[in-house]
């Protein structure tokens, strides 16, 4: 962050300064990151307020870039969901605090990615930019299943689901050779129920986290900048009442899901169209109402996958900059539900949004 490591050093350690190949490393590769931190201390040498007002510029670009996606998908409730997704309070850490530049700049290029995607078609530009959202973090790689199910949704053809395939085999397969093919170690006071000898207690806990981020999004009222140790107690049996809490999202995405299924099966048929207007470069045109829905859930939980301990365990038991990206979804969803409300209870719509 001082600009004291050599500009190659940056393709070499982690987020941290560590070198990749030392056994303490965090494997968190983000050298886009590092570059931003390099390139504000050559503008402002020592100022805090340099790194701050980055931030706060990717933010305001961040949710400039997401009302213009949605404009191209989703007129009706852009404006709302990109003003929602603006003031959110739980982006404090992420844009007040300078370690939240990581989810700032791949959310830009997670956006960008999204947008070039919908104006020219799946393409190179959008494979190096969901490269690019990688290099500033991790999450960043998750644009390309929300790019899948925009193929999907639009009714494009087997070739670019293919083609957004191999991308997404590519940029993990770099980014496993910059680690050395190894993942890593975290202590127990950063991730108490992946020490647990209990599967039970592993599961239960693993299953409410969702449930807490998601109450992070609805209810923002307890915020912290550190959720690790005993922060959140481990949920050891099916007696713990919190396992009520842990079942309301899952039962939430279910509802929402299998009223729109029949619409959506034939949308997710990969057999070949071949007078469609979907399947040109571009698709500009807005997402049909039962895609809507769809697309703000996997905004939503497909971001939020790799923070879930679903596929590898992580170094934090819950962190709220990692619901950036996540809260679009969500604010989109909240902006949907104003819209349909709208139409029935105008008043009623404006004290909600307030």
């Amino acid at each position: 962050m001082t600009g004291s490591t050599p500009l190659p050093g940056l393709l070499s350690s982690d987020f941290w300064g560590v070198p990749l190949s030392h056994g303490g490393s965090h494997k968190s590769y983000r050298p886009l990151t590092s570059l931003s931190f390099h390139l504000d201390w050559l503008l402002a040498p020592g100022s805090a307020a340099q790194f701050h007002l980055t931030n706060v510029l990717l933010h305001a670009l961040a949710t400039h870039l997401f009302h213009r996606l949605l404009l191209t998908a989703l007129p009706a409730p852009a404006l709302t969901a990109a003003l929602l997704f603006a003031a959110h309070p739980v982006h404090t850490e992420a844009v007040a605090g300078i370690v939240g530049r990581a989810e700032l700049l791949s959310a830009v290029f997670f956006l960008l990615s999204l947008l070039a995607q919908r104006s020219r078609g799946w393409g190179l530009l959008c494979a190096l930019l969901a490269a690019a959202a990688t290099l500033a973090k991790e999450q960043g790689v998750t644009v390309l299943g929300v790019s899948a199910v925009l193929e999907l949704l639009a009714g494009r053809s087997r070739k670019n689901l293919l083609q957004i395939a191999l991308s997404l085999v590519a940029i993990l397969s770099l980014r496993a050779a910059a680690l050395g093919g190894s993942l890593p170690s975290f202590s127990k006071a950063d991730n108490p129920a992946s020490h647990s000898s209990s599967l039970l207690t592993r599961s239960l806990t693993f299953l409410h986290l969702p449930a807490r981020n998601c109450w992070l999004l609805l209810c923002p009222s307890s915020l912290s900048f550190d959720w690790s140790m005993d922060s959140i107690p481990l949920i050891t049996s099916f007696s713990d009442t919190r396992n009520i809490l842990s079942l309301l999202p899952y039962t939430l995405v279910t509802g929402l899901l299998l009223p729109l299924l029949p619409s959506l099966l034939p949308a997710f048929s990969l057999t070949k169209r071949t007078s469609s207007p979907s399947n040109s470069s571009s698709n500009t045109s807005p997402l049909p109402p039962a895609s809507t829905t769809i697309f703000a859930l996997a905004l939503t939980i497909l971001p939020f996958l790799p923070a879930t301990n679903l596929f590898f365990y992580v170094g934090f038991v819950m962190a709220e900059r990692l619901l950036y990206l996540p809260s679009m979804g969500f604010c989109l969803l909240a902006a949907l539900g104003l819209h349909k409300l709208s139409t029935f209870q105008p008043n009623l719509t404006r004290i909600s949004f307030t």
